[in-house]
């Protein structure tokens, strides 16, 4: 009787041992994974920063001027007369008008207020 009880703990305490394992390589394998896909990452931004790196080379005035003053170079000043004009809404012209009002009120508020000699007024509490 104590043989067979003994038994089937060692078999329940083996099936643990072995789930046990098998977790414990789920994990590692899971981490060599995830350190794999980091580096991949970190690889990928690294070729992004170049590409953007060579983009902006690319775009930048020197590069703009030296290409658009080459006798090959096939860009060229825009027009005055390829340039459109758009008429924009009623209601966006008033909206920029009324900001300008604003902007106009406050430099003039700012200017008296530099004009002034005096100090400002702070209000004092008493208790």
């Amino acid at each position: 009787m104590i043989l067979i009880r003994f038994t089937k703990m060692m078999i329940f305490a083996t099936i643990l041992a072995v789930v046990y394992i098998h977790m414990q390589m789920q994990i590692i394998q899971l981490a060599y994974v995830g350190k794999a896909k980091e580096k991949k990452i970190k690889k990928m931004v690294e070729v992004n920063n170049n590409l953007m790196h060579d983009i902006l080379m690319l775009k930048s005035a020197n590069n703009l001027g030296t290409e658009m003053f080459t006798e090959k170079s096939q860009m060229k000043f825009v027009d005055p007369e390829s340039i459109v004009k758009l008429q924009a809404p009623e209601d966006i012209l008033g909206y920029r008008i009324a900001q300008n009002a604003k902007e106009e009120d406050r430099s003039f508020g700012q200017i008296l207020n530099f004009l002034s000699m005096g100090s400002r007024a702070e209000a004092r509490m008493d208790r």
